[in-house]
Formats: structure tokens, sequence, C-alpha cells
């Protein structure tokens, strides 16, 4: 049983680690090309950017595609920006970021809910403080026919 409600847990682990790797990537590319845009303005001792360097940063897009009982990902990385330094704009990474904070969260509870799945079974430390804690009384309501639970 256990193994059962495992399954669908570990698939969602991945699926929240694999989107954090990603983002974690668009972050530092997104950092890398501010750096870049932000130093052309830079003075003594530091070394300015040649202003007719030219830059690109990419976009990502993935895509899952169902064909029958298989699945696959598709990838595109289309160009976000391909010029001169001297004419970019910086991005505000507060945005990825924000992205990246949210999904760290889920990845956190992704991890509590499988390692839950042992912690709430019989035997499990949560297992036991919910059995010390609360109690179920058998009682049967003539009306429903449902069980009551007493605290």
């Amino acid at each position: 049983m256990r193994e059962c409600l495992r399954v669908p847990l570990r698939k969602r682990l991945e699926s929240v680690e694999v989107e954090y790797e990603r983002l974690t990537q668009m972050f530092a590319n997104v950092c890398w090309f501010n750096f870049e845009i932000n130093c052309k303005s830079w003075g003594p001792p530091w070394y300015a950017t040649i202003l007719n360097t030219n830059v690109e940063l990419c976009s990502y897009r993935y895509e899952v595609i169902r064909n029958g009982n298989r699945e696959y990902e598709t990838a595109e990385f289309p160009i976000y920006y391909k010029g001169t330094v001297q004419d970019a704009e910086s991005i505000p990474p507060e945005i990825i970021l924000s992205e990246l904070r949210d999904v760290a969260e889920d990845l956190h509870h992704c991890k509590e809910d499988l390692l839950a799945v042992d912690s709430f079974a019989p035997g499990g430390m949560d297992y036991e403080h919910l059995r010390r804690t609360t109690q179920y009384k058998q009682t049967i309501s003539g009306d429903t026919g449902k069980h009551v639970w007493s605290e």
C-alpha cells in the first residue's frame, strides 16, 4: 500500500526537481546577462564591457507531448535578446527569483509528502503521535450508520 502511495509522489517530486533545476539555470543566465549589461558603465579599476560586444539570451519553453501511452518532452529555446551590449536593457531577476522561490517551496512540500507515507503509517512517528493524542470511539449512529470520532 505504501508503494502505491509513493509512486505518484515520486513522479511529482522528480517533475518539481527538474523545474527547479531549469529555473536555477535560467536565473544564472539572467544574472550573467545583467552583469554584462551593467558593467558597461563601470569605471577603473574595473574593465568596462566593449559596447559593440554581442550578447544573446535565450528563453526556455518545454512541452510534454502525449502519444498514446507514451509521453515525451520537447524543448525550444527562442532568442529573448540578441544584439550589442550597448542596446541591451537589463532584465529584473526578481521575476525569475519569485518563480524559483515558489518551486523551492513546492519541492519542500513534495519531499514532506513522500516522507509522510512512512511517518503516518502504523509504527511511524506521526502515526504514534496521532494514536496517543486521538481516540477512536466505536459508535455507530443508528440513523446514518456512520462511525463517530471523538478526541
